[in-house]
């Protein structure tokens, strides 16, 4: 039986001697979810954007979810990405590889999507390369990209 396994990151960060990396985040993946519900943030009786006031405390960095359709789409998690680096936070995008929700016990292949283990790869490829190059063409670069996949497929 063959799996795929397929793993990306990449950082923007230099390390120096001796010097750790260090990171403060929030997924602020449902973030205009709730916006849009009409949840507000404030900050010292203040109403401020939440990613203006994470920064204010202490976060230099920021995640946000894709998935390969549904609620958190690409469209999506651009317009977050706007915030997060407006916000001068570092960020973190992290594919799911899924049409919805996905974690190490549960990650369907996306609807749409080939079968067959060369076809998975090819689609891999060009749906990464596709997510990263839209992020540096709005002008919000991609810092670190995180990877949710477990193997999906299985082959015999």
């Amino acid at each position: 039986m063959q799996f795929l396994f397929f793993l990306l990151l990449t950082a923007s960060s230099t390390f120096h001697y001796g010097l750790a990396l260090t990171f403060r985040a929030a997924d602020i993946s449902s973030l205009a979810v709730v916006e849009q519900q009409g949840m507000h943030y404030t900050d010292n009786g203040q109403t401020k954007p939440f990613e203006d006031i994470i920064t204010s405390h202490g976060a230099n960095a920021a995640r946000v979810r894709v998935w390969t359709a549904g609620q958190y789409d690409l469209s999506y998690a651009l317009a977050l990405g706007k915030r997060v680096k407006a916000a001068g936070m570092t960020l973190v995008v992290d594919l799911h590889f899924s049409d919805t929700w996905a974690d190490p016990g549960h990650q369907a292949i996306p609807s749409g999507w080939p079968t067959t283990l060369s076809g998975l790869n090819t689609e891999i490829y060009t749906y990464t390369q596709n997510v990263v190059q839209s992020f540096a063409n709005q002008g919000t670069p991609i810092d670190i990209l995180q990877v949710c996949v477990r193997p999906f497929l299985a082959l015999g």
